[in-house]
């Protein structure tokens, strides 16, 4: 028979992890991959509509029209992920972002602000970048872009639309290491969507330049995420681009969710963190 793509073999693990979790979900047959007929099938115990329907019906992405109900949906990941973040947000500290780990971030006050779906221009009349999560303090912002099984796919990555940010975009962003990375890796990656990190970091650099941000890219990896090409090769690809604009403004910062999990599960974290954690890992935590 025909061999399965990674792709292919990513949403059979996801779907047989959700399906021994929760054996009698009803799933959209007129899909051809899985996806729930029911949104709030998607969630995990202790994530509940209200904690993001509003921001998820806010964004440019329609998300909650189908999408999110996907099971292999990166913004459901991003929204099981936080969602209880936002319920205990007086226990919230910057132990929640170790990857971030920056001068900047330390002795800030640990109350956050979190949202889904953060919408970002980068001139005026520019369609907005939509970030998955966007948590602030009181003078910085991490800004998570989130990906699940999307980098997966094997095209060259081109900068689309590039005439209209050479014309809108005349400000001080044209000489930093954002804008240079269009030139720098235009065709040049398999597996990185360098370009809408780019489009992000150009967004968030025009409406947020008096704050302190960080752009948090947070994939999603499988245990055996050495055993892959695909998966080798995208970090390869994140190493380069992260050195190349690593004094760029605003930072760049790269994390696996198994890596994040980890460190929410040591021992100093919030009670219910570790149960959170169990569950994230049971859902999303799978071998290919």
């Amino acid at each position: 028979g025909k061999t399965m793509s990674v792709k292919g073999m990513a949403y059979e693990a996801l779907y047989c992890a959700f399906r021994s979790l929760k054996p009698g979900v009803v799933m959209d047959s007129g899909k051809s991959k899985p996806y729930v007929e029911c949104l709030e099938d998607n969630l995990l115990e202790g994530v509940f509509r209200r904690d993001f329907e509003n921001d998820l019906a806010q964004g440019s992405g329609n998300e909650l029209a189908e999408k999110f109900r996907a099971i292999h949906s990166s913004a459901a990941l991003a929204v099981n992920g936080f969602a209880p973040f936002k319920q205990n947000q007086e226990e919230i500290s910057c132990a929640l972002w170790p990857t971030v780990g920056d001068d900047w971030l330390e002795g800030e006050k640990p109350l956050w602000r979190f949202r889904f779906e953060g919408k970002y221009c980068a001139w005026p009349e520019n369609t907005p970048a939509n970030l998955d999560l966007v948590a602030e303090g009181d003078e910085y912002i991490v800004a998570v872009e989130s990906k699940l099984t999307e980098r997966v796919s094997s095209r060259k990555k081109t900068f689309s639309k590039l005439d209209e940010y050479t014309r809108n975009i005349r400000d001080d962003r044209c000489n930093g290491q954002w804008f240079q990375a269009i030139d720098e890796f235009d065709n040049q990656f398999r597996h990185l969507d360098f370009a809408q990190l780019v489009k992000h970091a150009l967004a968030l650099a025009r409406e947020l330049k008096d704050k302190k941000v960080a752009l948090l890219y947070l994939c999603w990896e499988p245990q055996n995420w050495c055993d892959f090409d695909t998966f080798r090769t995208h970090r390869r690809e994140v190493t380069c681009f992260s050195d190349f604009v690593a004094d760029g403004f605003p930072r760049f910062r790269f994390m696996s969710y198994r890596d994040l999990w980890a460190a929410w599960e040591k021992p100093a974290e919030p009670v219910w963190l570790e149960d959170h954690c169990a569950r994230l890992r049971a859902r999303y935590d799978v071998r290919l």
